[in-house]
């Protein structure tokens, strides 16, 4: 009951910010929301009141193509028939077929389909060199060339355990994945931080300094009632915030000043990561999280457990904005009330806070997590 309280509060704090920096996102025409496209496209093909010949053509391509999505997914997923091709092993990197994801890929910017395959080619080609260099962190600066030697050829001497690092444990793990990930994530944290930086700074600058405040044609076009009452945001988050720095304070003793620090920047992270999702498709919120670790480091660096908990501040607020944002977005294209999609988006939060450490439980219980065979390598939990 715990956890399901803490996710409660903290999710329906997302669900506030989000609507109350909507019409930063919403109104920034230039970004395509490639989720928001896809929905949108099912929703109108489903609901379309003039059903012609081409509408039905459409629904009858749906149908048949999510049925054979659906049968492909539970034989790759479910019964283990479709394998997926091992890219390197040592880095845990596995190619498989996931319809979804070209199915949304379809809606992509041609740039972010690029920058993912530059991304999977530094990793194969430099990945092993990085994990190595992450495990020598620590090492002597006269004992580094013995160790590179030694790590390079793969030999678990006792110089290479005592005066090496993480070498040895590099060197017998069956996956060096973690190694990677560990030192990916800070370049990719310090983007994020710049991106929430300037995602906040430059639209506040260009409404400042612009003498047009006229809204275009197709800003000033919505289908939707987008008012949601101010008492409601401001309400809700300060009534979210007081019950977080409750039972911070009461189960983890985690001050109130350092509650409200990691509330306070998420108002920038949650636009930053609006922006990366309605322009890849996919929410950032584990480097959010991570953005939060790096900020709160800087100011309490020895409070590790406190840390932890900032991160989970960031990550369930990321996630619940993410999804009233994109139903806001595909509202104002199809119709209906802003109030009641936060209405409905706080009704279902309690049930997927319910379930989730249920589920949590059920994986654990069946797969165990770790970087073992068989295991949940959780990637998300090894950056924070």
């Amino acid at each position: 009951w715990q956890l399901f309280l803490w996710l409660l509060v903290s999710a329906n704090l997302g669900v506030f910010m989000g609507a109350l920096s909507r019409r930063m996102i919403l109104n920034d025409l230039t970004l395509p929301w490639p989720s928001g496209q896809a929905g949108l496209g099912v929703m109108k093909t489903l609901t379309d009141p003039s059903a012609n010949e081409s509408t039905k053509r459409r629904r009858d391509v749906l149908t048949v193509s999510t049925a054979v999505a659906g049968f492909l997914t539970f034989l790759k997923d479910g019964l283990g028939v479709i394998t997926p091709i091992v890219g390197k092993a040592s880095l845990g990197m596995m190619f498989g077929i996931e319809l979804a994801g070209i199915g949304l890929g379809m809606f992509l910017p041609l740039a972010v389909g690029l920058s993912g395959l530059l991304g999977v080619w530094f990793i194969s080609t430099f990945g092993d060199t990085v994990g190595q260099l992450v495990a020598l962190n620590g090492t002597k600066p006269e004992a580094w060339s013995v160790c590179r030697t030694l790590i390079n050829e793969g030999t678990p001497t006792e110089f290479l355990t005592a005066n090496c690092g993480d070498a040895a444990k590099y060197l017998s793990a069956p996956s060096h994945f973690k190694f990677v990930v560990q030192w990916l994530m800070w370049p990719a944290t310090a983007m994020m931080i710049a991106a929430a930086l300037t995602s906040v700074v430059v639209p506040l600058l260009r409404n400042a300094l612009s003498n047009n405040r006229k809204q275009t044609a197709e800003q000033q076009t919505t289908l939707a009632d987008e008012h949601v009452p101010a008492w409601w945001i401001w309400g809700g988050i300060c009534v979210c915030v007081g019950l977080l720095v409750w039972l911070q304070d009461a189960w983890f003793n985690m001050p109130w000043k350092q509650v409200a620090l990691a509330v306070a920047i998420q108002p920038v992270l949650i636009v930053a990561g609006l922006r990366v999702l309605s322009i890849t498709g996919q929410g950032p919120v584990s480097l959010m999280a991570n953005a939060t670790q790096f900020l709160f480091g800087l100011v309490w660096p020895a409070h590790i457990q406190q840390n932890l908990n900032a991160a989970h501040i960031s990550a369930d607020p990321q996630a619940s904005s993410e999804n009233v944002v994109a139903a806001f977005w595909i509202a104002r294209r199809l119709g209906g009330r802003f109030s009641t999609l936060v209405v409905v988006q706080l009704l279902v939060i309690p049930i997927a806070a319910l379930l989730l450490p249920i589920t949590f439980n059920l994986l654990e219980h069946s797969y165990g997590i770790g970087l073992n065979p068989g295991q949940l390598s959780a990637p998300t939990g090894l950056k924070i």
